[in-house]
């Protein structure tokens, strides 16, 4: 019911001007958060990182072996992130009988059309060989994504992304340089994108050339936990006066 959830956001507001210090996945939710309780010297954003995160150099990306455009997409389940999207533009894409682009799925709801290889669920320590067999990775999220750590699994192993341009996930995605953004409200904007760079393939060499760097960009793990405790230990200092031991 709206007044119920009219209730539990005040509260909720009223718990978060009782936090000292809140940590923000992106300027996205820290401009939501700025809405609600101001602009406060403890609200700062900290990008998070995942042993997910490929942290060295990725394979360089190589052709498919029938010669069309795979585009890998994971985890793309409901309305949210993008189901319905995908299955307005795949059919559009098939209607137009573009049989060199390929959508491959992985851990997504199925799609049933002749351009979708639908595969099972998988691991992270999967990634590298699922990436491997793609030339694109994609991004279709509906909702504004306060982050979106797919994307960058699929980034730092050297895929350029096609992804939404709503929430977070452009702080991360380069448009033009290793991505291509577009709006998930436009209808056939998702589909003229993955034409676009299966007839330009100096542009899809520019942009896997831009994502073979990306992965210097996001921290490894051990270094987002270093930050994590730097940040609790200024917590403590500030909020008891003494060192931790």
């Amino acid at each position: 019911r709206p007044e119920y959830f009219r209730r539990r956001r005040r509260y909720f507001i009223e718990v978060l001007k009782r936090i000292p210090a809140i940590l923000c996945l992106s300027e996205n939710v820290a401009a939501i958060m700025r809405r609600y309780i101001g602009d406060r010297l403890s609200l700062r954003v900290e990008y998070l990182s995942r042993r997910s995160f490929r942290a060295r150099p990725p394979e360089q990306a190589t052709p498919s072996a029938d010669g069309k455009m795979n585009i890998l997409a994971l985890n793309v389940r409901g309305a949210a992130k993008g189901t319905e999207l995908l299955k307005r533009e795949v059919g559009l894409l098939e209607r137009r009988n573009r049989q060199d682009i390929r959508f491959v799925l992985r851990s997504c709801h199925r799609i049933e059309s002749p351009l979708v290889d639908c595969g099972a669920s998988y691991q992270p320590e999967d990634l590298d060989r699922i990436c491997s067999s793609a030339q694109v990775g994609l991004v279709p999220s509906v909702w504004r994504e306060p982050y979106g750590y797919v994307g960058i699994e699929m980034l730092t192993r050297g895929l350029p992304l096609i992804a939404s341009a709503r929430g977070g996930i452009p702080e991360y995605v380069r448009d033009g340089v290793d991505g291509l953004l577009f709006d998930p409200g436009l209808p056939g904007a998702l589909a003229k994108l993955c034409e676009r760079l299966c007839d330009q393939p100096h542009l899809l060499a520019s942009l896997q050339k831009g994502a073979q760097e990306a992965w210097k960009r996001f921290a490894t793990f051990d270094e987002h936990l270093d930050r994590m405790e730097t940040i609790y230990e200024e917590l403590i200092r500030k909020t008891h006066g003494c060192p931790l031991h």
